[in-house]
C-alpha cells in the first residue's frame, strides 16, 4: 500500500489522504476529522473503510503525533465492533495494552459476530512483546483457551505451549501435551516442541511427518547464533552497519564501507555499480524481519549470515517453512537473544525496525556503536506527507508501524560516545 500512504491514487476508485494530510499537518483536528470522514464516505466496500479508517487512525497517531485526531477517526461512524478492533490493534501496537484496551476488549469478547481469537490474539501479542513471557502471561492463556470452541482453543492452547518452553517450564509442557495430544502436531510451528518430542520419545498424533528435522533446525539456529553473537562481539574487526536510506547519496563513501572486516544490510537493499560509490558492494550479514518472506532471500544468499530479528524468534515464529529451506541451502542462521526487543518495545513505544534493533544489540555486544560506521540511516526522512523515499535504491514509503522520531532519538544516544563520518579515516575504520 506504498502509494496510498504517500498520497497518491494508485488504486481505481481510491481516494488521496493530501486533504487529510494538509490539515493535521497544520495541526486542524477539526478539519482533518472532516476530511478524514470525507474520504470514508467516498468508499463503499467495508473492507476498504476499515482499512481506511485505521490508517489515517495509525497515520493521525504517529505521522502527527495526534491521538485525540486517532481516536475521532475510529469514532467517525459511530461504535461498532470493527471500529473498536482497529482502535485495539493500533493502541496495543504502541504499547501493552492498559484499562482502556481491557474494557475495549472485554466489550468485544461479548459481541456475538466478533471471533473471540482475534481479539485475543491482539492482546497476547501486545502483552507477549512489551511485557515480555511470564507465569502470568501463560497462566492467563490457559485459562482463557478453556472457554473458548475449539477451533480456536488449539490456536491459544499452541500459544501456551510456546510460552511454557519460553519459561522452560517442563511441568506446563508435558501437562498440556498430555491434556491436548494433538499439541503434538504442531512440531513445524512451536519449533522447541520438536526436539523435545525426539527427547522424550513422543510421537506425533496424525502427521506422517517427523519432527527430526525441526529439531535440527532448533539446534542450528541455536549454535549459528552463539556464533554470530561472538563475531559481532569481536572487536578486532571491524563492523560497517548500512541502511537504506538515501540520505548517502552523492556522499561516495561506498569504498568507506567495503573497507570493513564485516558489512551489515537490512531486508532489501541493492549493491549494483549505480550504487556502489555510495552504498558499496560488500554485505556479510543480512538482517531481514520477515523470515517467511521468500521475496528477501536472494539478499541473503549473497550473505555470509542471516540474521532474523523477529522479537523472540524461536519461540514466536510459526512459519518455518522458509527458514527450513534456508538451513538446507546452507545458510548461516541466527536469532537476536531472547527477550533482547522487550526493552526496545518499551523504550520507542512500538515496534522497533531491524536497523534500530540491530544498531541496539551491536552496542550491547561491543559496548560501543561507532558513528563513523554507521551509513545509510535518518529516520526522520521516513515521515510525514512529503515526496521523499525511504529506500536509496528504488521509490518505497515505509510502515507506518515504526516510532521514526523516537528511533532517530534512540540512534543518537547509542552513537553519543562515537566519533562521526569525517573522523572515520583517522579512527581506522
Amino acid at each position: 500500500m506504498d502509494g496510498v500512504w504517500s498520497g497518491e491514487v494508485t488504486i481505481p476508485g481510491f481516494p488521496a489522504l493530501q486533504p487529510f494530510d494538509a490539515a493535521a499537518s497544520a495541526a486542524d483536528s477539526s478539519a482533518a476529522k472532516t476530511a478524514g470522514g470525507k474520504i470514508i464516505e467516498g468508499l463503499h466496500d467495508p473492507i476498504e473503510r476499515s482499512f481506511l479508517r485505521l490508517l489515517l487512525a495509525a497515520r493521525a497517531s504517529q505521522t502527527y503525533n495526534d491521538p485525540a485526531l486517532a481516536n475521532a477517526i475510529f469514532d467517525l461512524e459511530g461504535p461498532g465492533p470493527e471500529a473498536n478492533l482497529e482502535r485495539l490493534f493500533l493502541s496495543t501496537a504502541l504499547g501493552p495494552p492498559d484499562a482502556d484496551d481491557r474494557r475495549i476488549m472485554a466489550e468485544l469478547l461479548t459481541h456475538a459476530r466478533m471471533p473471540k481469537s482475534r481479539v485475543l490474539n491482539v492482546w497476547l501479542r501486545s502483552s507477549w512483546l512489551f511485557d515480555g513471557a511470564s507465569n502470568a502471561l501463560l497462566k492467563e492463556v490457559i485459562d482463557i483457551s478453556s472457554g473458548l470452541p475449539w477451533k480456536e482453543t488449539k490456536v491459544f492452547l499452541r500459544e501456551a505451549l510456546a510460552l511454557a518452553f519460553q519459561l522452560d517450564d517442563k511441568v506446563i509442557v508435558r501437562k498440556l501435551l498430555n491434556d491436548h495430544p494433538e499439541l503434538k502436531d504442531h512440531f513445524s510451528s512451536v519449533l522447541p516442541l520438536a526436539p523435545f518430542m525426539l527427547t522424550e520419545g513422543l510421537e506425533p498424533s496424525t502427521l506422517p511427518k517427523s519432527p527430526a528435522e525441526y529439531a535440527e533446525l532448533y539446534e542450528k539456529l541455536q549454535q549459528d547464533t552463539t556464533s554470530v553473537m561472538e563475531t559481532i562481539r569481536d572487536k578486532r574487526r571491524s563492523l560497517a552497519v548500512v541502511g537504506n536510506s538515501p540520505c548517502e547519496r552523492g556522499q561516495r563513501r561506498g569504498r568507506m564501507i567495503d573497507a570493513h572486516d564485516l558489512v551489515t544490510r537490512f531486508n532489501v537493499f541493492s549493491t549494483s555499480e549505480e550504487f556502489a560509490a555510495d552504498y558499496g558492494t560488500k554485505c556479510n550479514i543480512h538482517v531481514r524481519s520477515l523470515p517467511e518472506d521468500e521475496d528477501a532471500n536472494e539478499f541473503s544468499m549473497v550473505s555470509d549470515t542471516i540474521v532474523l530479528s523477529r522479537a523472540d524468534l524461536i519461540y514466536r515464529n510459526r512459519q518455518w517453512k522458509n527458514i527450513l529451506e534456508l538451513a538446507r541451502s546452507g545458510a548461516k542462521l541466527s536469532a537476536f537473544p531472547t527477550g533482547f526487543h522487550q526493552g526496545l518495545y518499551k523504550k520507542l513505544g512500538g515496534a522497533p525496525s531491524s536497523g534500530i534493533a540491530f544498531c541496539a544489540l551491536v552496542k550491547q555486544e561491543r559496548g560501543v556503536l561507532s558513528r563513523a560506521s554507521c551509513f545509510g540511516f535518518a529516520f526522520v526522512d521516513q515521515i510525514g506527507a512529503k515526496r521523499t523515499s525511504a529506500h536509496y535504491f528504488r521509490d518505497a514509503r515505509p510502515s507506518f508501524s515504526h516510532q521514526w522520531k523516537r528511533e532517530k532519538e534512540m540512534f543518537d544516544e547509542l552513537t553519543s560516545s562515537s566519533p562521526g563520518h569525517e573522523d572515520a579515516t583517522a579512527a581506522g575504520l
